[in-house]
């Protein structure tokens, strides 16, 4: 008994059918992910980006992919020019909310400055004529349930700004 073949192919079919959907419905939530964020430098009215040098970040629920691009840390693909009077900000353009922490960091010295948590962050300069590398790292502590964070390294070629050296002064003795 049972029923006829054509309704046997047909229910399996559909069956086939409803399997194939539910699996590529499945396969979307890595669509869900939360784009990771760019971070951009403006100098006035131009805007610079760089390619990203580090970052962790979910690719997809419980799946965090991290990566490294060493040279973007030691060569940026540009030395954008700063002059005495330019006004210098980062920008952070992310879907994932506010980070948690969005700092400047000056490499090769001992300067980290807190950006705020801003989308877009002033960064005052006072430096000698040369070049820079700022590391600018928007931290996150939950971004679909996991710490992530995206680190951009960005090259200052400094010109015209001149630091005042404090002059000393001398004590009544001397």
């Amino acid at each position: 008994g049972g029923l006829p073949m054509k309704t046997r192919t047909f229910l399996f079919l559909m069956l086939l059918g409803a399997l194939i959907l539910a699996l590529s419905a499945c396969g979307d939530e890595g669509s869900d992910a939360v784009a990771r964020p760019v971070v951009r430098l403006q100098v006035n009215d131009q805007t610079y980006e760089e390619n990203v040098y580090s970052y962790c970040w979910p690719e997809s629920a419980g799946d965090l992919e991290c990566d490294v691009d060493a040279v973007a840390l030691v060569q940026p693909l540009r030395n954008v020019p700063i002059g005495e009077g330019d006004a210098v900000r980062f920008a952070l353009d992310s879907d994932a909310g506010t980070p948690a922490l969005f700092t400047a960091t000056l490499l090769g010295f001992d300067d980290v400055r807190d950006l705020g948590t801003g989308s877009v962050a002033e960064y005052p300069i006072a430096l000698e004529d040369d070049l820079y590398r700022v590391r600018v790292d928007a931290e996150y502590d939950d971004v679909q349930g996991q710490p992530a964070y995206v680190s951009y390294v960005f090259g200052l070629a400094v010109a015209g700004i001149i630091v005042p050296t404090p002059t000393p002064t001398l004590s009544p003795t001397e």
